[in-house]
């Protein structure tokens, strides 16, 4: 026998009631009986059984009126009632049928009865097990909900999935699932440059917000200790590689923005043109992807190289992933591209943003996006930009020291020339000399303008002068990248010598390149000429520094910093 039943046994007639219970006994199930309706009902209230042989006409309370009490004494559980009853005709039989769940005429057939029950059996174990893989379900539901909330609170952290539509930076993810295989993060350089990361792995859910996690810690790491854009996607590329399965890459965009030379970087590897928007949503500038994901290549194939734009107006970069371009509505006809770039034209300066996020959704209408969305614009003012006070520093694993007089002498090769390599390096250094934190970025924002010269003019002998002509920022940063793929021969040489004189402590610092060395005379002294695609950089050391002199034959740039 599959499942032993409790049968309840209702019938005024003692004899038939004896009869029943008897044989239900030798079929191997367990038996408990009523004289009528009102005691059925008082019996199923303290326990309810797994059958009921009901007859339907009794005193006190008939069958029928019995079997409609239990019925809601079980509430959702279903308790199968098969009537036993003198009365046989087909209206009888029909009337017990819309209460019970079977009918069998007395005198009652054993035979018949006893395959009744076991067909009741059968059902009741079926309902069982239904019953039971409801309740694992639900445990398994309210479990994974758990796990799923926990999840989304790590890698919220992690990643950051909240909205913020407010400040520099805005953004706005919205999941296809629980989790979104979309990301975006953003992060302040020690120079002051304001990086932002858009990432898109493949897939959806958990497995595709586990595939950003990588990416997200390498960026937000590299960003710190000073790394420039085209070399956090390097590093991101070769992590991702070695830990995700062949199949699985994560397209991305990392946007560098710096706002002292009005300067945006973009390495675009599979990602929808990001656009800069200027006055009355003009689009100025678009940044087609020029690059696989990160994660396909190997390192020998990679290509780091980022192009470089200088705006001369201010406005706002806006970058979004394929889900939003690719979102369908009701008749399958995707938001499109264009649908994009008209609102942002059609919106007033910071409407743009809420107003994209507004078309969107209502182009979904109630409908669930088949893709993760993700839509992120970032403010190119420098009154927004911040970073030289209040901000901490990387945090270095190395412990600082104390000295009164010290120096510190340092040469960068051809190797950490061509890798971009020079400022992270001075980032680590720097990091340990017991600075503040307004101290600490001024003094990223002098070396990151004295080793940019050196390098540009004087180890590669690049002319600023090329930026005045049509597209001449891009041609400069062809020229550049096609330098510095084939340099061979040069370096950098750093030297940071602390002064205490009298109780004061100041810093000298000195950056000499092997090559012609920088010109400064081109440059204005206090501030850059009006509509000038450079200079901006040297009025910017002479207003943080005490002094700023240029020496052999303008090789070798020497600043004085007080402490």
């Amino acid at each position: 026998m599959a499942h032993r039943l409790r049968i309840l046994v209702v019938d005024d007639g003692h004899a038939n009631r004896m009869l029943i219970c008897r044989f239900v006994a030798t079929l191997g199930h367990d038996s408990i009986s009523a004289v009528n309706g009102a005691e059925a009902v008082a019996l199923c209230r303290d326990a309810l059984p797994d059958l009921v042989l009901m007859d339907v006409m009794m005193p006190v309370m008939d069958g029928r009126a019995a079997s409609a009490e239990i019925r809601r004494l079980c509430g959702e559980r279903w308790l199968p009632i098969i009537f036993l009853s003198a009365k046989s005709s087909e209206a009888e039989q029909l009337e017990g049928l819309a209460i019970g769940d079977d009918y069998l005429p007395k005198p009652v057939n054993l035979a018949m009865l006893k395959a009744k029950i076991e067909v009741m059996a059968r059902i009741a174990e079926m309902q069982q097990r239904l019953a039971d893989n409801a309740r694992r379900l639900e445990a398994y539901r309210e479990h994974n909900e758990q796990e799923q909330q926990f999840t989304r609170h790590v890698l919220e952290h992690i990643v950051g999935y909240r909205e913020c539509c407010t400040g520099p930076v805005k953004r706005w993810i919205k999941p296809a699932r629980h989790l979104s295989g979309d990301v975006i993060a953003h992060a302040y350089s020690p120079t002051g440059a304001f990086h932002v990361l858009i990432a898109d792995s493949t897939g959806h859910g958990l497995a595709a917000a586990i595939s950003a996690v990588p990416a997200v810690d390498t960026f937000h790491t590299m960003t710190r200790r000073g790394y420039p854009i085209g070399s956090i996607a390097r590093e991101i590329n070769v992590k991702l590689r070695r830990l995700l399965p062949a199949d699985r890459f994560v397209a991305a965009a990392l946007v560098g923005v710096d706002p002292y030379r009005n300067r945006i970087s973009v390495w675009n590897g599979g990602i929808p043109a990001p656009v800069f928007v200027a006055g009355e949503g003009r689009i100025a500038r678009e940044w087609p992807s020029r690059h696989p994901p990160l994660g396909i290549l190997d390192d020998a194939e990679f290509d780091p190289r980022w192009d470089s734009w200088q705006w001369d107006e201010q406005g706002e970069v806006f970058i979004c992933s394929d889900g939003l371009i690719e979102a369908e509505n009701r008749d399958g006809e995707p938001f499109g591209r264009q649908r994009l770039l008209d609102t942002i034209g059609a919106a007033r300066g910071d409407e743009a943003f809420a107003a994209v996020i507004d078309a969107v959704t209502a182009h979904l209408a109630g409908r669930d996006a088949h893709d993760d969305l993700s839509l992120a614009s970032i403010a190119c003012t420098g009154a927004l930009y911040q970073p030289c006070a209040g901000r901490d520093r990387p945090s270095i694993e190395t412990p600082q020291f104390a000295a009164s007089n010290w120096t510190l002498a340092l040469r960068f090769g051809v190797n950490e020339i061509a890798r971009d390599a020079v400022q992270p390096l001075l980032t680590r250094w720097l990091n340990q000399i017991g600075l503040d934190a307004a101290q600490f970025g001024e003094l990223q924002l002098i070396f990151s303008e004295l080793c940019h010269n050196a390098v540009d003019h004087g180890v590669l002998g690049l002319d600023s002068r090329l930026k005045r002509e049509p597209d001449g920022y891009d041609a400069y940063q062809r020229d550049r990248a096609a330098r510095l793929a084939a340099l061979a021969a040069g370096a950098i040489e750093v030297r940071v010598a602390q002064i205490v004189d009298g109780g004061r402590r100041r810093l000298e610092l000195r950056v000499k390149d092997s090559g012609r060395g920088f010109d400064p005379a081109p440059a204005p002294a206090d501030a850059p000429a009006d509509g000038l695609p450079y200079g901006r950089g040297i009025p910017l050391v002479r207003k943080l520094a005490a002094a700023l002199r240029f020496e052999a034959n303008g090789t070798e740039a020497v600043v004085d910093y007080p402490l």
